[in-house]
Protein backbone atom coordinates (compact mmCIF):
# COMPACT_ATOMS: atom_id res chain seq x y z
CA UNK A 1 0.00 0.00 0.00
CA UNK A 2 2.81 2.45 0.88
CA UNK A 3 4.56 1.77 -2.44
CA UNK A 4 1.32 2.43 -4.31
CA UNK A 5 0.80 5.76 -2.53
CA UNK A 6 4.41 6.79 -3.24
CA UNK A 7 3.97 6.00 -6.94
CA UNK A 8 0.68 7.89 -7.02
CA UNK A 9 2.24 10.87 -5.28
CA UNK A 10 5.05 11.02 -7.82
CA UNK A 11 2.49 10.77 -10.62
CA UNK A 12 0.51 13.64 -9.13
CA UNK A 13 3.62 15.81 -8.82
CA UNK A 14 4.68 15.06 -12.38
CA UNK A 15 1.19 15.75 -13.68
CA UNK A 16 0.87 18.99 -11.75
CA UNK A 17 4.16 20.31 -13.10
CA UNK A 18 3.94 19.17 -16.72
CA UNK A 19 3.05 22.61 -18.03
CA UNK A 20 3.99 24.68 -14.96
CA UNK A 21 6.68 27.22 -15.86
CA UNK A 22 8.27 30.41 -14.58
CA UNK A 23 7.38 33.82 -15.98
CA UNK A 24 9.26 37.12 -16.00
CA UNK A 25 7.35 40.32 -16.72
CA UNK A 26 9.66 43.03 -18.03
CA UNK A 27 9.18 46.75 -17.43
CA UNK A 28 8.25 47.04 -21.11
CA UNK A 29 5.30 44.70 -20.51
CA UNK A 30 6.90 41.79 -22.38
CA UNK A 31 6.27 38.34 -20.86
CA UNK A 32 9.19 35.88 -20.88
CA UNK A 33 8.46 32.19 -20.11
CA UNK A 34 10.84 29.40 -19.17
CA UNK A 35 12.76 28.17 -16.11
CA UNK A 36 14.29 30.75 -13.75
CA UNK A 37 17.86 29.64 -13.05
CA UNK A 38 18.84 32.49 -10.71
CA UNK A 39 17.13 35.49 -9.12
CA UNK A 40 19.81 37.65 -7.53
CA UNK A 41 18.34 40.57 -5.54
CA UNK A 42 19.27 44.01 -6.90
CA UNK A 43 21.38 42.43 -9.66
CA UNK A 44 19.84 40.17 -12.31
CA UNK A 45 17.50 37.30 -13.20
CA UNK A 46 18.69 34.35 -15.30
CA UNK A 47 16.13 32.31 -17.25
CA UNK A 48 16.24 29.37 -19.65
CA UNK A 49 13.63 29.87 -22.38
CA UNK A 50 11.33 27.16 -23.68
CA UNK A 51 13.61 26.72 -26.73
CA UNK A 52 16.65 26.15 -24.50
CA UNK A 53 18.17 29.63 -24.93
CA UNK A 54 19.52 31.24 -21.74
CA UNK A 55 19.08 34.94 -21.04
CA UNK A 56 20.04 37.37 -18.28
CA UNK A 57 17.93 40.44 -17.44
CA UNK A 58 19.16 43.21 -15.11
CA UNK A 59 16.81 43.84 -12.20
CA UNK A 60 16.20 47.33 -13.57
CA UNK A 61 14.42 45.67 -16.55
CA UNK A 62 12.35 43.22 -14.48
CA UNK A 63 8.92 44.20 -13.15
CA UNK A 64 7.87 40.83 -11.71
CA UNK A 65 8.97 37.19 -11.39
CA UNK A 66 6.44 34.34 -10.97
CA UNK A 67 7.37 30.70 -10.46
CA UNK A 68 5.41 27.52 -11.28
CA UNK A 69 2.45 29.12 -13.04
CA UNK A 70 0.34 27.54 -15.79
CA UNK A 71 1.79 28.33 -19.20
CA UNK A 72 -0.12 30.04 -22.00
CA UNK A 73 -0.02 26.71 -23.85
CA UNK A 74 -1.80 25.08 -20.94
CA UNK A 75 -4.46 27.80 -20.73
CA UNK A 76 -5.04 27.70 -24.47
CA UNK A 77 -5.40 23.89 -24.50
CA UNK A 78 -8.05 23.98 -21.79
CA UNK A 79 -9.78 27.08 -23.08
CA UNK A 80 -10.32 25.27 -26.41
CA UNK A 81 -11.26 21.96 -24.83
CA UNK A 82 -13.90 19.99 -26.74
CA UNK A 83 -17.37 19.46 -25.37
CA UNK A 84 -17.27 15.65 -25.04
CA UNK A 85 -14.70 13.48 -23.29
CA UNK A 86 -14.47 9.69 -22.94
CA UNK A 87 -11.79 7.29 -21.81
CA UNK A 88 -10.58 4.61 -19.43
CA UNK A 89 -9.81 4.41 -15.71
CA UNK A 90 -7.54 2.07 -13.79
CA UNK A 91 -5.77 1.77 -10.44
CA UNK A 92 -6.12 0.44 -6.91
CA UNK A 93 -9.24 0.27 -4.74
CA UNK A 94 -9.11 -0.03 -0.93
CA UNK A 95 -12.00 -1.03 1.34
CA UNK A 96 -12.08 1.14 4.47
CA UNK A 97 -14.34 -1.26 6.40
CA UNK A 98 -12.80 -4.56 7.45
CA UNK A 99 -9.71 -5.83 5.69
CA UNK A 100 -7.09 -3.74 3.99
CA UNK A 101 -6.44 -5.53 0.70
CA UNK A 102 -5.74 -3.24 -2.20
CA UNK A 103 -7.63 -4.53 -5.24
CA UNK A 104 -7.07 -3.56 -8.87
CA UNK A 105 -10.01 -1.83 -10.56
CA UNK A 106 -10.72 -0.79 -14.12
CA UNK A 107 -13.48 1.25 -15.68
CA UNK A 108 -14.56 3.96 -18.09
CA UNK A 109 -15.83 7.54 -18.07
CA UNK A 110 -17.86 9.62 -20.50
CA UNK A 111 -19.11 13.18 -20.12
CA UNK A 112 -19.12 16.68 -21.56
CA UNK A 113 -18.02 20.22 -20.72
CA UNK A 114 -21.00 22.49 -20.48
CA UNK A 115 -19.18 25.84 -20.83
CA UNK A 116 -15.90 25.58 -22.80
CA UNK A 117 -13.66 28.61 -22.87
CA UNK A 118 -14.22 30.02 -19.36
CA UNK A 119 -12.14 29.81 -16.18
CA UNK A 120 -14.51 27.12 -14.87
CA UNK A 121 -16.40 24.33 -16.60
CA UNK A 122 -19.27 22.22 -15.29
CA UNK A 123 -18.58 18.70 -16.53
CA UNK A 124 -21.27 16.07 -15.75
CA UNK A 125 -20.11 12.52 -16.44
CA UNK A 126 -20.99 8.85 -16.07
CA UNK A 127 -18.37 6.45 -14.73
CA UNK A 128 -18.25 2.67 -14.58
CA UNK A 129 -15.90 0.80 -12.23
CA UNK A 130 -15.32 -2.89 -11.66
CA UNK A 131 -13.13 -4.78 -9.23
CA UNK A 132 -12.81 -8.37 -8.04
CA UNK A 133 -11.66 -9.79 -4.70
CA UNK A 134 -10.85 -13.51 -4.93
CA UNK A 135 -10.62 -14.80 -1.37
CA UNK A 136 -9.98 -18.35 -0.23
CA UNK A 137 -13.59 -18.75 0.94
CA UNK A 138 -15.63 -16.05 -0.80
CA UNK A 139 -14.97 -14.31 -4.13
CA UNK A 140 -16.65 -10.97 -4.79
CA UNK A 141 -17.03 -9.04 -8.04
CA UNK A 142 -18.49 -5.56 -7.88
CA UNK A 143 -19.75 -3.34 -10.70
CA UNK A 144 -20.96 0.17 -10.08
CA UNK A 145 -21.98 3.14 -12.18
CA UNK A 146 -21.99 6.72 -10.92
CA UNK A 147 -23.28 10.04 -12.18
CA UNK A 148 -20.65 12.68 -11.47
CA UNK A 149 -21.19 16.44 -11.20
CA UNK A 150 -17.69 17.79 -11.68
CA UNK A 151 -16.46 21.38 -11.55
CA UNK A 152 -13.26 21.90 -13.52
CA UNK A 153 -10.93 24.86 -13.12
CA UNK A 154 -9.27 25.02 -16.50
CA UNK A 155 -6.78 27.77 -15.63
CA UNK A 156 -5.14 25.35 -13.21
CA UNK A 157 -4.32 22.54 -15.63
CA UNK A 158 -7.71 20.88 -15.41
CA UNK A 159 -8.22 20.32 -11.68
CA UNK A 160 -11.71 18.92 -11.07
CA UNK A 161 -13.83 18.05 -8.03
CA UNK A 162 -17.47 17.19 -7.40
CA UNK A 163 -20.05 14.86 -5.85
CA UNK A 164 -21.27 11.63 -7.40
CA UNK A 165 -24.11 9.16 -6.82
CA UNK A 166 -25.11 5.87 -8.39
CA UNK A 167 -25.79 2.18 -7.93
CA UNK A 168 -23.56 -0.83 -7.22
CA UNK A 169 -24.22 -4.50 -7.93
CA UNK A 170 -22.02 -7.03 -6.15
CA UNK A 171 -21.99 -10.75 -6.90
CA UNK A 172 -20.37 -13.16 -4.47
CA UNK A 173 -19.58 -16.86 -4.62
CA UNK A 174 -18.85 -19.19 -1.71
CA UNK A 175 -15.88 -21.14 -3.02
CA UNK A 176 -16.55 -24.12 -0.76
CA UNK A 177 -20.24 -24.59 -1.60
CA UNK A 178 -20.33 -22.82 -5.01
CA UNK A 179 -23.38 -20.87 -3.79
CA UNK A 180 -23.75 -17.48 -5.48
CA UNK A 181 -25.62 -14.37 -4.39
CA UNK A 182 -25.95 -10.76 -5.47
CA UNK A 183 -26.68 -7.49 -3.66
CA UNK A 184 -27.59 -4.03 -4.90
CA UNK A 185 -26.71 -0.81 -3.10
CA UNK A 186 -27.00 2.92 -3.57
CA UNK A 187 -23.64 4.70 -3.64
CA UNK A 188 -22.65 8.31 -2.98
CA UNK A 189 -19.31 10.00 -2.69
CA UNK A 190 -16.92 12.56 -4.09
CA UNK A 191 -14.42 12.55 -6.94
CA UNK A 192 -11.41 14.71 -7.57
CA UNK A 193 -8.58 14.64 -10.06
CA UNK A 194 -6.11 16.52 -12.21
CA UNK A 195 -6.00 16.32 -16.01
CA UNK A 196 -2.86 17.17 -17.96
CA UNK A 197 -3.72 18.11 -21.54
CA UNK A 198 -1.12 16.72 -23.96
CA UNK A 199 -3.05 17.91 -27.01
CA UNK A 200 -6.49 19.21 -27.94
CA UNK A 201 -7.71 15.61 -28.10
CA UNK A 202 -5.97 13.74 -25.25
CA UNK A 203 -5.35 14.16 -21.53
CA UNK A 204 -4.19 11.95 -18.67
CA UNK A 205 -3.94 12.44 -14.92
CA UNK A 206 -4.52 11.09 -11.40
CA UNK A 207 -8.08 10.29 -10.30
CA UNK A 208 -9.28 9.80 -6.69
CA UNK A 209 -12.78 8.67 -5.69
CA UNK A 210 -14.33 8.14 -2.25
CA UNK A 211 -17.59 6.16 -2.12
CA UNK A 212 -20.04 5.19 0.63
CA UNK A 213 -22.30 2.17 0.04
CA UNK A 214 -25.74 2.31 1.66
CA UNK A 215 -26.30 -1.43 1.80
CA UNK A 216 -27.00 -3.23 5.07
CA UNK A 217 -24.03 -2.53 7.33
CA UNK A 218 -22.73 0.22 5.06
CA UNK A 219 -19.25 0.34 3.60
CA UNK A 220 -16.67 2.78 2.28
CA UNK A 221 -14.03 2.53 -0.44
CA UNK A 222 -11.39 4.80 -1.89
CA UNK A 223 -9.91 4.30 -5.33
CA UNK A 224 -6.68 5.88 -6.53
CA UNK A 225 -5.69 5.59 -10.14
CA UNK A 226 -5.21 7.23 -13.51
CA UNK A 227 -7.71 8.43 -16.10
CA UNK A 228 -6.91 8.72 -19.80
CA UNK A 229 -9.45 10.82 -21.69
CA UNK A 230 -10.07 11.57 -25.36
CA UNK A 231 -11.76 14.91 -26.17
CA UNK A 232 -13.88 15.43 -29.27
CA UNK A 233 -16.89 17.30 -30.67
Amino acid sequence: MQKFLVIFGLTLLCSASSYAIDQITLTTGELVEGKVLADVPNRHVDIELLNGEKRRYPKSQVANVERDVPSNKDRDAYGNDKRIFAGVLGGGLLSLNGGSNLEFFWGAKIGFNSAPGGSFQFAPALTYRRYSDSGSVVSVTQNYINAQFLLRRISNSGFYVGPQAGIAIASSTNNTTTVSASTTSLVAGVALGYDVQFSDSFSIGPDVVYDHFFKSGGGDTISIGLSAMFHFD
